[in-house]
């Protein structure tokens, strides 16, 4: 850590050279590969992140799962899926544009962050897809509330475009819960 508090990262290679009399010294050479290691941590982030509302993908998402499996068989613990689906976004796009559509998309990105836990995953996972992981839920009862606090948003988060443009927030979900409903990430 330099002064300024950030981290350095470097390479190194130490070289040993005998002399004599028995004593030994090295050469030892440093690299600075912060930038390097700045780029393989921006490249991990998009890799695993949508690039719209920088919300955890597909990809992500599916890691998380399978994790949760395999955790699950051991602790016999449960997880729910909620798969939510906006409805009319490519009337939306078609009508407003894609940039109104995309504001959609940030929108209830944000919308539905905002009422999960901090252990929960809220993933894009394509289009106008979303998918809230609920991993560890203890009881069904907060997976109950929180569905209906998420069926009410539509209701009370509509978008406000412009102050002439306000587009309301319709979606459907579904909700799968493991192992009942499936055991396997398919």
């Amino acid at each position: 850590t330099n002064q300024e508090g950030v981290d350095i990262f470097f390479h190194t290679d130490i070289i040993p050279i005998s002399s004599e009399k028995d004593l030994s010294d090295n050469i030892i050479i440093c690299q600075d590969i912060t930038y390097l290691k700045k780029i393989e941590s921006e490249l991990e982030y998009a890799v695993n992140h949508d690039s719209l509302t920088g919300l955890p993908n597909r990809l992500m998402l599916r890691k998380k799962i399978q994790e949760a499996i395999e955790k699950s068989k051991e602790k016999q613990e449960i997880f729910a899926l909620c798969f939510i689906d906006l409805n009319k976004f490519k009337k939306v796009n078609d009508e407003y544009g894609h940039h109104v559509g995309d504001m959609l998309l940030k929108h209830l990105g944000e919308v539905l962050s905002d009422i999960i836990r901090d252990d929960d995953t809220l993933a894009r996972i394509g289009g106008d897809e979303f998918v809230i992981f609920f991993e560890h839920l203890k009881s069904l009862e907060y997976l109950d509330l929180t569905l209906k606090r998420i069926e009410e948003i539509s209701k009370k988060n509509p978008l406000n475009y412009t102050e002439d443009l306000t587009i309301p927030l319709s979606f459907s979900l579904g909700v799968s819960i493991y192992p009942k409903d499936g055991d396997n990430i398919e």
